[in-house]
């Protein structure tokens, strides 16, 4: 093909893209997922107030400095979607324009699932991860082993746990071969922001609901690493699921099958590798930690099983040119048609869906009904940090009895029985109070309870998460 026509065609699928990426961006609801991490930056006064306040959020602190930033300037969590979208779109133009691929290569990777949907349209910091991680693979490319390399990792680290793993799996690689003076003071500095950011990461109170590796029967822990790898190869979402972003169209149709399937997959990707004794420690560190950290955190979301294809990207990015054995290409060739199928799948969801969440909603709800300065209430723990990242304000959390912007990883529960909700309600501080609640049968308990007059303003139940399908009431005390 004539350059000047690879050109044009590739501007032309950066300019879908984007088109694609406004459009659903358009349609998408922000939820506890993304709007947690806006509050903890909104409502931190300093950077030691904003590590108190990530003590259980698990993550490295990157995303929320940069987000410390932007609210310095302003509460409007759509300033997050802004600069979400700006980095999904830096890293397709670096596909697109920087790859050593064949340019419908780079067509389908940066129409693929993770590249078009999870990490770009969803505002999280696994997009900043994946940056850094292929600048650096551009630099290794280019230039070689060098101190851009080596800061590119050490920001990747930053950005998210499995930002660490690549990048201690990278330098540790690259070690195995090279072992100069500049390689070991470029590792020991990679390896020391990867302590640092882990130690950053280690909430207080471990999340309850992860498994240990160790204590997991052989043969299911060997299907869980087989039904991870299909999933981050082949992400198709189940369309017929009430969050087809969170399921795989083959894992729901048959375990049995997506287990066989990755086993597969695992075993071509490292017969298909390139003949490098660093590339096959690279493949064999990124993906035994990427794979491991969904088990041993109890992770089940597609998000967290990109990295499996990400690692394979970066070993054709990293060594364009380096012998592999026949029936790589093809093999490679199937998997980015099935991550474009899976992006494909996506844009369907996005457009005809609803919402992940409808929070955004309720201020001019509260607006229309001139209740806007009254307290809000929410019992629906897990949707606070959407209704208080829209609302621009704390909210009055039930759990807690006070108010607040964000889960408290800490808790023991983030949802109150009925009765205890009921008391929790009687401590609202005094005056008239809107109610955001997911338990809408409790209305006429509160009325005679509080022998006050509550009032159906506002319905959010037209959204795709359970947890955030609230009711909005507007309780007037006598």
């Amino acid at each position: 093909m004539a350059p000047a026509t690879e050109r044009r065609l590739i501007a032309a699928a950066f300019l879908v893209y984007c088109a694609l990426v406004v459009c659903m961006i358009a349609m998408h609801g922000m939820w506890l997922d993304e709007l947690q991490p806006w509050c903890v930056a909104r409502d931190s006064s300093s950077l030691m107030d904003l590590y108190h306040n990530t003590r259980f959020e698990g993550h490295p602190p990157l995303w929320y400095v940069l987000l410390f930033v932007i609210t310095r300037f302003s509460d409007n969590p759509v300033l997050m979607q802004v600069l979400h979208v700006v980095i999904g779109t830096c890293t397709a133009a670096l596909v697109l324009w920087r790859a050593p691929f064949v340019w419908w290569w780079r067509v389908l990777i940066v129409f693929g699932y993770f590249f078009l949907y999870e990490y770009t349209v969803i505002a999280r910091n696994y997009g900043l991860a994946l940056l850094f991680l292929l600048l650096a693979a551009d630099a290794r490319q280019r230039i070689g082993l060098g101190w851009q390399w080596s800061l590119l990792l050490a920001l990747a680290a930053f950005t998210h746990i499995w930002g660490i793993v690549f990048a201690g799996a990278w330098v540790v690689a690259e070690f195995s071969i090279e072992r100069s003076t500049k390689m070991w003071t470029m590792a020991m500095t990679v390896a020391s922001c990867c302590l640092f950011s882990f130690w950053w990461s280690i909430p207080d109170h471990p999340s309850p609901t992860g498994t240990v590796l160790g204590s997991t029967p052989l043969p299911n822990a060997v299907a869980r690493i087989a039904t991870i790898t299909t999933q981050g190869l082949l992400p198709w979402p189940d369309m017929l699921s009430d969050r087809p972003w969170n399921h795989n169209l083959l894992h729901d149709r048959s375990h049995a099958l997506s287990a066989v399937l990755g086993l597969a997959l695992l075993v071509a990707m490292f017969w298909f590798a390139p003949h490098d004794r660093s590339v096959r420690i690279f493949l064999a560190l990124a993906l035994l930690g990427s794979i491991a950290l969904p088990i041993v955190g109890g992770f089940y979301s597609t998000r967290h099983y990109g990295p499996v294809n990400v690692a394979w990207l970066l070993l054709w990015w990293w060594m364009p040119a380096a012998e592999r054995r026949w029936g790589a290409r093809p093999f490679t060739n199937t998997l980015l048609v099935c991550q474009a199928f899976g992006g494909l799948l996506c844009v369907a969801m996005s457009m005809r869906s609803a919402p992940l969440s409808e929070a955004y909603r309720l201020p001019g709800i509260l607006l229309d009904e001139h209740v806007g300065k009254e307290t809000v209430v929410v019992d629906a723990y897990t949707a606070g940090p959407a209704i208080s990242g829209y609302l621009r304000a704390p909210v009055y959390y039930t759990t807690i009895n006070e108010m607040g912007s964000f889960c408290d990883g800490g808790l023991p529960a983030y949802v109150l029985g009925d009765t205890a909700l009921l008391n929790s309600l009687d401590l609202v501080p005094p005056g008239n109070f809107v109610w955001c609640t997911a338990r809408p049968e409790l209305r006429a308990q509160v009325a005679d309870r509080m022998k006050a007059e509550v009032t159906l303003i506002g319905d959010l139940t037209d959204v795709q998460v359970p947890t955030e399908r609230i009711m909005v009431f507007h309780v007037t005390r006598p």
